[in-house]
């Protein structure tokens, strides 16, 4: 249990779930995009009040943050038949595409839980899976980590302007 919260494999699943539910319409959700989602939304909770949605750690990919759990979740979900994932050609190549069989059990999480997911949701609607990578390169948690390293949910509260000497230190010693 984290900060009073259990935490573990379900809530990652269920927002797995979600979030692939939520995105039915968008010709632009894949992967690369529901990564994006599932990191932005974690790392938002965390910013506005000390707990991340999921728990979920995060580590730093070629294509931007993603959960490390991610491949391990996906496959518990596909083995139990709630989603599936569709390959979807596109201009750039092959789209995979999580579709949901059902819904989510969103009692698994707290009423202000989805309100960010729906704000996360929202910023990103629009934009194409690359333009989400993009986006979340811009983030200090993307910029002050390297390839295959965890990304510390403590960098969600850091100035956007970049991390001080003060804040890296902070990171690494108190986040670790």
């Amino acid at each position: 249990m984290a900060g009073g919260r259990d935490y573990g494999p379900t809530l990652l699943r269920e927002l797995i779930v979600y979030v692939a539910e939520k995105s039915l319409g968008d010709p632009y959700f894949g992967m690369t995009k529901l990564n994006k989602i599932l990191f932005l939304s974690d790392f938002e909770a965390y910013r506005q009040r000390g707990a991340s949605i999921t728990g979920a750690q995060y580590q730093h990919l070629p294509w931007g943050p993603a959960p490390q759990q991610m491949l391990p979740a996906l496959r518990e979900l596909r083995e139990s038949k709630r989603v599936f994932v569709q390959g979807e050609g596109t201009f750039a190549g092959t789209q995979e595409r999580v579709v949901p069989t059902g819904g989510a059990d969103i009692d698994a999480f707290k009423p202000n839980d989805i309100a960010i997911v729906a704000d996360v949701l929202d910023r990103v609607k629009d934009l194409s899976n690359q333009e989400a990578s993009d986006f979340s390169h811009e983030t200090i948690a993307w910029r002050i980590t390297g390839s295959k390293q965890e990304i510390p949910y403590g960098s969600a509260v850091l100035d956007s302007e970049g991390p001080t000497d003060e804040d890296l230190w902070w990171l690494k010693t108190v986040c670790g």
